[in-house]
């Protein structure tokens, strides 16, 4: 799904950690955010959210229903 909206010239976003530290330290990158690029043909952009462990933890309930947020 996400490498279809890439090639049509949506936006993605992904959290190439594919995980939330507990540590709030950077764990290991997974590759799947750079293949997708590669796959689609668009570049990479790298991204920070800082901060955002005050808001959403790795414990706390998640929605898990889609949003679309206009950025």
């Amino acid at each position: 799904e996400a490498l279809t909206a890439l090639k049509s010239g949506e936006i993605v976003g992904v959290f190439p950690e594919a995980t939330m530290s507990r540590s709030f330290e950077l764990k290991p990158f997974k590759s799947g955010a750079a293949r997708m690029a590669r796959d689609a043909g668009v570049p990479l952009l790298p991204t920070t959210l800082w901060g955002a462990h005050r808001v959403w933890t790795k414990d706390a309930p998640k929605h898990r229903g889609r949003s679309k947020i206009p950025i």
